[in-house]
């Protein structure tokens, strides 16, 4: 657990990040296995805002890398396997047989089984570098609007 010095310097640094204008804003948790045990958020002219600290900010690319830390500790422990279907910790994801069938490694190697001109299966569909992939709750592959 951080001693309340270190949670104050990481408060300290988030903040000068905002105030120096490499952020718009920032809001910090600290958790641990209890949850939440300290958190501030700074608005643009670097002001401690709590109103900043309940609301949802887009992370974009940067959940791949939490995502993939927290999944490769689980698999450490024992937690999750990387060959198992996704489904089973997901079931949201696996409304067709496809979907069922996608596991970690799929997810983590990109290969998720959409297709790609590195899959030979990819072959049997026509795939098209060219080609604009899209791909609808309702379809159980992807289709491609240019063709071979």
């Amino acid at each position: 657990m951080p001693q309340p010095d270190q949670i104050q310097r990481a408060f300290d640094k988030a903040r000068e990040y905002v105030v120096s204008g490499h952020l718009p804003m920032v809001s910090v948790s600290i958790a641990n296995r209890e949850g939440v045990t300290a958190r501030k958020a700074f608005d643009g002219d670097g002001n401690e805002d709590a109103s900043l600290q309940n609301r949802s900010f887009a992370l974009a690319s940067i959940t791949k890398a939490i995502v993939s830390v927290a999944v490769a500790r689980l698999y450490e422990q024992g937690v999750i396997d990387y060959d198992a279907p996704i489904g089973g910790v997901y079931p949201e994801l696996g409304y067709t047989d496809e979907r069922r069938a996608i596991t970690l490694a799929n997810v983590f190697t990109h290969t998720p089984g959409l297709p790609t001109p590195f899959n030979p299966a990819t072959e049997e569909i026509n795939y098209s570098s060219e080609a604009s992939w899209t791909c609808s709750a309702t379809e159980t592959c992807c289709s491609s609007r240019a063709r071979k």
